[in-house]
């Protein structure tokens, strides 16, 4: 599907699909479904000017009560409607940016390594300009110490 984008309200976040669309209020309701799960939604358009078109956004930000999401069809576009599970419940992206649920729990149990890895990573990308110098240094640093085969740490100071 083109564009879309997203905003919200007291109740509920609206992504309208507002490119790409053009006469799909004309089609038969039965050729537009959307699926909703407590982290996300489903949205298929069959046969809109011979093509099968679908957005599929999981990983939101927080979990949608689904039984009271909706969907709304217009002349050229659709608004899907995620109900908020707490009124004035206030998003700040549409998708979480680290998986939530069960992906979340699929990525537990791993390498410990990864696990700060994950840390460094988001410091640096939620960091000012200072910090991912800093970053980015240590970093340098770091890997330049382990291509020349230096011991992490001098003699006489491992644990």
């Amino acid at each position: 599907m083109g564009g879309w984008g997203w905003e919200q309200n007291a109740d509920f976040v609206e992504v309208t699909i507002f490119d790409g669309l053009e006469g799909v209020g004309s089609l038969p309701r039965d050729q537009i479904a959307v699926s909703f799960e407590a982290s996300g939604f489903d949205l298929k358009v069959h046969g809109l000017r011979g093509k099968n078109l679908r957005l599929r956004v999981n990983n939101l930000e927080k979990d949608i009560n689904t039984a009271a999401s909706k969907l709304r069809i217009t002349k050229n576009r659709i608004i899907v409607q995620l109900k908020k599970t707490g009124s004035w419940e206030h998003w700040v992206n549409l998708t979480a940016k680290k998986p939530r649920g069960a992906a979340a729990e699929a990525g537990k149990g791993g390498d410990p390594a990864a696990g700060l890895m994950d840390v460094m990573r988001d410091l640096y990308e939620d960091g000012d300009d200072t910090t991912r110098k800093v970053i980015a240094e240590a970093w340098t640093k770091s890997r330049d110490t382990q291509m020349r085969g230096v011991p992490s740490f001098p003699e006489g100071d491992a644990l």
